[in-house]
């Protein structure tokens, strides 16, 4: 097996559905490079997907798959006309399904690994029954990721943080000590009056702020825009590196977006969560700390939910008390 594990050199990854699941997946796929450092590690989504995985430096490259596509027959054809996608030698499924199973054999890969059902283990050649993962999706996918490597997982695992150039690193000490707020474009017309009031009472706090642009409406990016000042910058076009670096160097991250609500956890950042849709936010049992929440209902604060699971009623006076407790204001 010895010489097998070191013939690992192109690993390709389907991706499991839900943004949350690909950001759980991304200590999987940073401990299988942490192993195979020279591996090439590409990942297959569905169309639209890639963005998510923008975020992760370990992945060589990302490819997208229609869902017209993403089937049993579908995958063989696709497969053959992407051309970039022949000679791997491993492929592991953290989607799970008969179509994701497919693409393994589709892909002539030796080594096809995944959570099992009747259906699919015929197609794999290491596998754990569905039944027996992980309720937890990171731990899940670090173990698909151990099975394949013959390795123990980790207990806790994190992001690699890229260091900023000196250039950069010049910029992020002008912004000074400052929160990381990104905001989710879809929910600003719920959580408007709630970021109003937040920005209004912590004015001398310096914000870094971005949107999540999720949909094609900028009324969140145009009323931000007058608050643009000393302590306010509005970045207004994201990419995933210039986000990261301004996240990493951050105090911490408050936030009403699943991306980078979750993304806070994989990079071990304080966060602070205003959620609607609790689904948006997972748990997970490697990223640490666990971020603290604030449930909004009828577009006002309601319940705080600590990194414990602890719950507390809430008004706007004492949400704020947590947002200046965690961070320390």
């Amino acid at each position: 097996m010895e010489n097998e594990k070191k013939d690992i050199r192109k690993v390709v990854i389907r991706a499991p559905e839900s943004l949350q699941d690909q950001i759980a997946s991304f200590g999987a796929i940073r401990f299988l490079k942490s192993k195979y450092p020279e591996a090439f590690i590409e990942v297959i989504c569905r169309a639209g997907q890639k963005n998510v995985y923008d975020y992760l430096s370990d992945i060589s490259k990302i490819h997208q798959i229609e869902e017209e596509k993403d089937s049993v027959l579908g995958v063989f054809p696709w497969i053959h006309n992407n051309s970039n996608l022949f000679g791997v030698d491993t492929f592991i499924d953290f989607h799970g399904g008969a179509s994701a199973a497919t693409m393994g054999i589709a892909l002539k890969a030796k080594r096809r690994v995944a959570f099992s059902t009747t259906m699919t283990k015929p197609m794999l050649t290491q596998s754990l029954k569905a039944e027996e993962q992980s309720d937890f999706k990171d731990t899940a996918f670090l173990t698909l990721v151990g099975i394949t490597i013959e390795e123990e997982i980790p207990q806790k695992t994190s992001a690699l943080i890229e260091k900023p150039s000196d250039k950069e690193r010049a910029q992020l000490q002008m912004l000074g000590n400052y929160l990381f707020v990104g905001i989710r474009a879809s929910e600003w017309e719920r959580h408007q009056q709630i970021w109003t009031n937040w920005f209004d009472e912590l004015v001398e706090t310096n914000f870094v702020v971005v949107i999540d642009q999720d949909i094609e409406n900028d009324e969140a990016l145009n009323n931000l825009r007058a608050r643009k000042s000393s302590h306010f910058f509005l970045i207004e076009k994201s990419f995933p590196r210039t986000d990261l670096l301004f996240m990493n160097a951050s105090r911490g991250v408050v936030t009403d977006s699943s991306l980078y609500g979750n993304l806070a956890s994989f990079h071990q950042h304080d966060c602070i969560i205003l959620a609607f849709d609790l689904n948006d936010y997972p748990s997970f049992e490697t990223y640490l700390p666990r971020p603290e929440i604030i449930i909004e209902r009828k577009e006002e604060v309601s319940v705080h939910i600590d990194e414990h699971g602890e719950k507390k009623d809430l008004d706007p006076s004492s949400a704020l008390d947590v947002i200046v407790n965690v961070f320390k204001l």
